[in-house]
C-alpha cells in the first residue's frame, strides 16, 4: 500500500492556486509567492523549504517571465490585484503549521525513541476508501518510530492474546453485536486499561463494550476535522506520562489558521448533499482517483491498538495479501486504461546485474530535484551499460507515459518522434488529427507539427518519463528536447550519452557516471553468462583462476559479456583470449561481433565502437591522429596535458581532450589537478585497440619519423624534469617512458637510446641506482654505435652515470666518468655551460668523498662560474652552492657552511616551497646549526626537511632516512637518548634495505647510533655499533672515517677510567693517532678538527 496522506497544502493549492488571473503557477511557485505575500525575503524562504538559494532565484525568474515582469514587487503587485492575497497568506499559514506538526513529532520522538512499540490497527474493508486518513495516521505515527500492523474486523481473530499492558487504539463497529457474536465474545473478555478509543463521529457508542474499560481513557475526537490533532490527541493519551499539553496547544494556535478550510473541505458526512461538482473534487482529491466512478464515501471507523508485537497471525497475512491484490487489480485498470510505454530490450533477469547503487542514485536525484522537468544524465564509455541501466529504470517504476528516443541522428530522432506521435494516439479523433500530419508533405512542416502533438499530448499527461538515448550533441536535438514546462507540462528524462562535456549544459540537473564494474560484479556476470544463468559453483581453483582473467578484462558489462559468449563458443582458454585481445585486430573482432549477433539485439565490439571514433575524429582534424597515437605509447594515466601541448598547440590540445571526454575515450577522474599540472587517463583496453588501429594505418614499423618524434618531445620534457630536478614531474614521467620503451615492436634503436638515457637519468635522481646503470650503460652503448659523432650527448649521459656510481659508493668510477665528460666538453668548444657545470659539480663532490678537498673546491667553485655564464639554471646553481656548503661542513667552517647553504634554499624555496632539494637542503643546514648550537633553529629546519620528504616519498626511502638522521642528532644532542635511537635505527633499516648494509648512508646511521650509546655509558654496544660503522667506512675509503676513529678513542677512554687499565689507555691513543693521521692527510692546516684530535691526543699523557 502507498503512503498518501492527506495533503493540505496541496489540497489548498489545487482548488485555489493552480491559477492566478488565469495564469498557472506550479506548487514551488506558489511556496515562493506565499513567502513573498507574507513579507519573507528569499533567503527565509530557501532555508525554510531546505532548497538552495539559486533555486528560489530560478524560480523567481520563471514567475517573472510568466508575467512579463522584472521584480519582485511587481511580482507582488500581480498578487494583490488578483483576488487570491488571501489565499496566498492562508497558505503561507498552513506551511508554518504543517512545520510546527513535524517539529512536535520530532520533539515526541527524542522522548520515546527508546522504546520499541508496535501497533494493530484495525478497520473494515470499506474503510480502505477513505485510505488518505488512514495512511496519514499512519505516516504520522511511523515518523515516530511506531511499527505499524494492519487487521479487519472481518477476520476472528485471538483478541485473548492482547495483553493488560498493551496500548490499545481501537474503533468498534456499529453493529457491535453481530461482531460479538462472531467473535464469541471475546471482545467482552479484554481489560487493558490503557485503551485509548477513537471516533469518527459523535453518537451512541456500544455500551455494553465499555462496561470494563475507565472512561477516562476515551478520546471522544471529530476524525474528519483535524487530521494533525489527531496524530497528536492519540500520541497524548498513549504516553501519559508525557506532557504534551503543551505541544497540542502550541499547535493548535497554528492550526486555528486552517480551520475555516479544513471544515469546509472535509465534512465527510455531508458529502453526499454537496452538489455533484463539489462532491466529485473533494472524492477526486481523498481517493487519488483511484474511485472518480465509484459512488460515494461512507464513514470509516478506525481503531488503533498498540502492543509489543509478538505473533503475525497466518490470517492477518491473508488479509494483507487479499488487499494488496485489491490496489493491483485498481493499479492494472489504471495502467490498462492509460499507460503508453516503449518495448525495452532488457536481459532476461538470470543473466541482469543488479546495479542496485546506481538505480538508488537515479532515484535520489530525481526526488532532490525541485524542477518541473527533472533531467538526469547517464555518462560512461560505450558498453558501460547505459542503456540497459535506463531501460531497466523505466521498467521498474509506474509512470503514465514511458517513452524512448533513439537520438543517435536527427534520422533516428525524428523516426522515434513519429513512433512516439502514433503510440499517444488512443482516440479516432487522435488517429485522424496524426494521419493528417503524416501526409503532410513539407518534411519542416510535418516534423513541426508531430513535435506539437507529442508536446500537447504530454501535457496533458503529468509525470510522464522518456528516455533520450545515444545523445551525441545536445544542440542537434535541444528543439525536440523537453526543457519548458509550459509546452511540455511536467515529466521526467533519462538521457544516456557518452559525450562527458554535457555535464556543462544547463538543462542536464544530474550527471550520473556509469563507470566499471566492481571485481565481484564482473565475476558474477560472467559465471551467469557462462552458466546461462542457473546456479553453478566455482571452485575455488576455478574461481581464482577466473578472477586473475578477469582482471585483464575491461570492467565493463560490454567486455565481460563478449569474453563470456566467446570463450562459451569457441572453448578457447583465457590465455589464448587475452592474446587475441591485445592484439585486436579486425578478425578477432569480426567473430565477437558474429558471435553477439548469435547471442542477441547488441552487436558493438569494444574494438568497433572505439575505431569508428577513432575514424571520425582523425578525418575531422589530422592533427588528432599524432596525438591519438603519442597517448596510445604513454603510459594509460595521469597523461600531462602538458606534454602533449610540447608536440601541438595549446588549442589543438584543448580540442583533442574535448573530443576525447566527448567520446568518453578518457575516464571520468582524467584532469583532475596534480601538482603543477593536469592530466587525462585513458582505459587500458582504449589505448591497445588505438595503438592496433594506428599501426596498421599508419604502417609503423615501416616509417619510423613519427615515432622519433614524439620520443624527441618526451626526451626533451624528461630533460627539462631534471634540470629543475622537479621530482613530482619525474614520477609522473618515468612510468609514461618506461611505457613508450615498452613497444620494442614498432621503436628502432635510434628511438630507443636517447630514452633509455632519459629514464636511466631519472632513475639516478630517482636512487633506483642498478635500473639506472642498466639503462645509461645500454643508452650511451646505442649512441657510441650509431652517433658516435655526437659527443655533446654522450657527455651528457656519462655525467648521470657517474652520479650512479658516486651513489653506489664507487668513486673512482665516478671521477674517471665526470673527468671524461668534462674532457669531451672541452673537445667540442662546447658553449653547453650548464653541461660543464653539472660535470664540474660532480666532479668536486666526488673528491670530497675522496678526501682530496682542494680539488673538490676547485671543481664546485669552477661549476658555480659556469652556471653564472648560463644564468638559465638556478636549480643547478643552487645544488652547486649546496655541496659547497657541505665541503665546508665537512672541514668544519660552519659559518661558511651556513652562508652557501642559506644561498642555496632560498634559490629552491623561490622554485617551491616544496622542491626536494629544499628537503636536503633545510637537514643539512639544520645539521650546520646544530653544531652552532642553535638548537631551534636547527629543530625548524630538520623538521620542515621531514615534511617536505614526506610529501614527495615514501616513509621508508633513502631521502626520508637521511632526514631522520638529523632528527636523531637532534635529539641526542638535547639529551633524548630514546627517542634519538628509535629515528636513528628506523632510518638504518631504510638504507639497509635501499643501498645494502655495506653503504657510505648506512655508515653514516650507525655511526651516530654509536654515539648515542657512548653517551648512555652503554659502551658495550657502543663500540660493537662503531666498529661496525667503521668496517663499511674503511672499505670505501671516505674521508669520515676521521670520526669513528675519534668516537672509538671516546669509548676506550671511558672504559679505562672505569677499568684504570694501560692497555686500554694505549688503545684510545692508537684511534686518535689514526684519527690524526687522516685529517692530516686530507684536511688543511688549521682545520678545527685537527686542533681539537690534538688536544684529546695531548690530554692522553697527562
Amino acid at each position: 500500500m502507498e503512503n498518501k496522506s492527506f495533503d493540505f497544502l496541496k489540497s489548498i493549492y489545487l482548488e485555489s492556486l493552480t491559477f492566478i488571473n488565469n495564469v498557472k503557477f506550479t506548487r514551488r511557485e506558489i511556496d515562493i509567492l506565499a513567502f513573498f505575500v507574507s513579507g519573507r525575503s528569499a533567503k527565509k524562504a530557501a532555508s525554510f523549504l531546505s532548497i538552495a538559494p539559486k533555486t528560489i532565484e530560478n524560480h523567481t525568474h520563471n514567475i517573472m517571465l510568466k508575467l512579463e515582469c522584472h521584480s519582485r514587487e511587481a511580482i507582488i503587485d500581480f498578487i494583490e490585484k488578483s483576488d487570491k492575497l488571501p489565499s496566498l497568506r492562508k497558505f503561507y499559514a498552513a506551511l508554518l503549521a504543517h512545520r510546527k506538526f513535524e517539529d512536535s513529532l520530532k520533539h515526541i520522538f527524542s522522548q520515546i525513541k527508546d522504546q520499541k512499540i508496535s501497533c494493530y490497527i484495525f478497520s473494515s474493508k470499506k474503510d480502505l476508501l477513505q485510505i488518505s486518513l488512514l495512511q496519514h495516521l499512519i505516516s504520522s505515527l511511523k515518523k515516530v518510530e511506531i511499527k505499524i500492523f494492519l487487521k479487519n474486523y472481518n477476520k476472528p481473530y485471538g483478541f485473548q492474546n492482547l495483553k493488560k499492558e498493551n496500548l490499545i487504539l481501537y474503533n468498534p463497529p456499529q453493529n457491535w453485536e453481530g461482531f460479538d457474536q462472531k467473535n464469541q465474545g471475546i471482545p467482552l473478555q479484554l481489560e487493558n486499561e490503557t485503551a485509548v478509543f477513537l471516533f469518527s463521529s459523535k453518537g451512541e457508542k456500544p455500551k455494553e463494550f465499555f462496561k470494563m474499560i475507565h472512561g477516562e481513557n476515551i478520546s471522544d475526537l471529530n476524525i474528519q476535522k483535524k487530521y494533525y490533532l489527531l496524530v497528536l490527541e492519540v500520541l497524548k493519551n498513549l504516553f501519559p506520562t508525557l506532557n504534551l499539553e503543551r505541544s497540542i496547544l502550541e499547535f493548535e494556535k497554528q492550526y486555528d489558521v486552517l480551520k475555516g478550510f479544513i471544515e469546509s473541505k472535509e465534512n465527510f458526512s455531508d458529502l453526499n448533499k454537496q452538489s455533484p461538482k463539489n462532491k466529485k473534487n473533494v472524492y477526486a482529491l481523498l481517493t487519488l482517483k483511484y474511485y472518480r466512478k465509484k459512488g460515494i464515501f461512507i464513514f470509516f471507523f478506525l481503531g488503533v491498538c498498540f502492543l509489543i508485537f509478538k505473533i503475525s497471525p497466518l490470517s492477518f497475512q491473508n488479509w494483507i495479501m487479499d488487499l494488496t491484490q485489491k490496489f493491483s487489480f485498481f493499479n492494472a485498470h489504471k495502467t490498462e486504461e492509460c499507460l503508453i510505454r516503449s518495448d525495452f530490450i532488457i536481459p532476461s533477469e538470470s543473466l541482469l546485474l543488479d546495479r542496485l547503487d546506481l538505480i538508488d542514485k537515479i532515484n535520489t536525484a530525481f526526488k532532490k530535484d525541485p524542477n518541473k522537468i527533472k533531467t538526469i544524465a547517464l555518462v560512461g564509455i560505450g558498453g558501460s551499460g547505459k542503456t540497459t541501466l535506463a531501460h531497466r529504470y523505466a521498467s521498474s517504476e509506474t509512470f503514465p507515459i514511458v517513452g524512448e528516443i533513439n537520438a543517435s541522428t536527427k534520422e533516428n530522432l525524428l523516426a522515434s518522434f513519429e513512433n512516439l506521435a502514433q503510440g499517444l494516439s488512443k482516440t479516432s479523433e487522435d488517429f485522424q488529427i496524426l494521419n493528417i500530419i503524416l501526409e503532410t508533405k513539407p518534411s519542416l512542416q510535418r516534423e513541426d507539427q508531430i513535435l506539437q502533438f507529442v508536446q500537447r499530448k504530454l501535457k496533458m499527461t503529468p509525470n510522464w518519463f522518456l528516455i533520450y538515448d545515444n545523445v551525441e550533441k545536445f544542440s542537434s536535438l535541444q528543439k525536440y528536447f523537453p526543457i519548458n514546462p509550459a509546452k511540455w507540462g511536467e515529466g521526467k528524462i533519462l538521457l544516456t550519452t557518452r559525450n562527458a562535456n554535457i555535464e556543462n549544459n544547463l538543462h542536464i540537473h544530474t550527471i550520473i557516471s556509469v563507470g566499471e564494474l566492481t571485481d565481484n560484479e564482473k565475476l558474477n556476470l560472467f559465471i551467469k553468462i557462462l552458466s546461462n544463468g542457473k546456479d553453478v559453483s566455482f571452485s575455488s581453483a576455478q574461481q581464482q583462476e577466473t578472477q586473475k582473467f578477469l582482471l585483464e578484462i575491461p570492467s565493463f558489462p560490454l567486455d565481460i559479456l563478449v569474453a563470456a559468449y566467446y570463450l562459451k563458443a569457441t572453448n578457447v582458454s583465457y590465455k589464448d583470449y587475452l592474446e587475441n585481445m591485445f592484439k585486436y585486430n579486425q578478425d578477432f573482432s569480426n567473430v565477437q561481433e558474429k558471435i553477439l549477433e548469435e547471442a542477441g539485439d547488441y552487436t558493438k565490439t569494444r574494438y568497433g565502437i572505439i575505431t569508428l571514433s577513432l575514424k571520425y575524429l582523425i578525418d575531422s582534424n589530422p592533427d588528432f591522429k599524432d596525438l591519438f597515437l603519442f597517448i596510445s605509447l604513454l603510459d594509460s594515466q595521469n597523461i600531462p596535458r602538458d606534454l602533449l601541448i610540447k608536440y601541438k598547440n595549446g588549442p589543438v590540445v584543448d580540442d583533442f581532450i574535448y573530443h576525447l571526454k566527448k567520446h568518453s575515450l578518457i575516464t571520468n577522474n582524467s584532469l583532475l589537478s596534480l601538482p603543477l599540472e593536469s592530466v587525462i587517463s585513458i582505459h587500458r583496453s582504449t589505448q591497445a585497440v588505438i595503438l592496433s588501429y594506428l599501426t596498421k594505418a599508419l604502417e609503423l614499423k615501416k616509417d619510423q619519423n613519427l615515432i622519433l618524434s614524439l620520443a624527441e618531445v618526451l626526451e626533451n620534457d624528461m630533460r627539462d624534469a631534471m634540470d629543475k630536478e622537479d621530482f613530482v614531474k619525474m614520477k609522473t614521467l618515468y612510468r609514461h617512458a618506461e611505457c613508450f620503451l615498452s613497444h620494442q615492436m614498432i621503436l628502432n634503436d635510434a628511438a630507443k637510446e636517447a630514452l633509455n638515457c632519459e629514464l636511466g637519468c631519472f632513475y639516478s635522481y630517482l636512487r633506483n641506482s642498478l635500473k639506472a646503470e642498466q639503462l645509461l650503460t645500454e643508452g650511451i652503448a646505442l649512441l657510441n654505435k650509431h652517433r658516435p659523432k655526437d659527443n655533446l650527448k654522450i657527455a651528457h649521459y656519462m655525467v648521470y652515470l657517474g652520479n650512479v656510481y658516486r651513489d653506489l659508493g664507487n668513486y673512482e668510477k665516478a671521477k674517471d666518468l665526470f673527468e671524461k665528460s668534462l674532457t669531451l666538453f672541452y673537445q667540442q668548444n662546447s658553449q653547453n655551460y650548464s653541461g660543464m657545470a653539472r660535470a664540474s659539480k660532480y666532479l668536486g663532490v666526488v673528491y670530497r668523498y675522496l678526501g682530496n678537498f682542494k680539488k673538490a673546491l676547485f671543481f664546485l667553485e669552477q661549476s658555480l662560474s659556469f652556471y653564472e655564464k648560463t644564468k638559465e639554471n638556478p636549480i643547478g646553481l643552487a645544488s652547486s652552492l649546496a655541496h659547497l656548503g657541505n665541503l665546508y661542513r665537512s672541514l668544519g667552517h660552519y659559518d661558511k657552511a651556513k652562508e652557501f647553504l642559506e644561498k642555496s634554499l632560498n634559490i629552491y624555496k623561490k622554485y617551491s616551497e616544496f622542491h626536494v632539494g629544499a628537503a636536503w637542503v633545510c637537514g643539512d643546514l639544520g645539521y650546520v646549526y646544530i653544531k652552532l648550537r642553535d638548537l631551534k633553529k636547527a629543530k625548524e629546519l630538520i623538521d620542515e626537511s621531514l615534511r617536505i620528504c614526506n610529501k614527495h616519498f615514501f616513509e621508508d626511502h633513502v631521502y626520508v632516512a637521511k632526514a631522520l638522521v638529523h632528527l636523531g642528532i637532534f635529539y641526542r644532542e638535547t639529551k633524548r637518548y630514546s627517542l634519538s635511537k628509535s629515528l636513528l635505527k628506523k632510518a638504518l633499516k631504510s638504507f639497509e634495505k635501499n643501498y645494502g648494509k655495506n653503504h657510505i648512508e648506512t655508515s653514516f646511521a650507525l655511526q651516530n647510533l654509536g654515539q648515542v650509546y657512548l653517551l648512555e655509558n652503554n659502551l658495550k654496544d657502543a663500540e660493537g655499533i662503531l666498529k661496525r660503522a667503521l668496517s663499511i667506512i674503511h672499505k670505501n675509503k671516505y674521508p669520515d672515517e676521521y670520526i669513528i676513529l675519534e668516537n672509538l678513542a671516546d669509548v676506550y677512554r671511558k672504559k679505562s677510567k672505569i677499568l684504570s687499565s694501560r692497555a686500554l689507555k694505549e688503545q684510545e691513543m692508537l684511534y686518535l693517532e689514526q684519527a690524526l693521521s687522516m685529517v692530516n692527510t686530507s684536511f688543511p692546516p688549521d682545520s678545527p678538527h685537527l686542533t681539537r684530535i690534538k688536544k684529546k691526543h695531548a690530554a692522553c699523557f697527562l
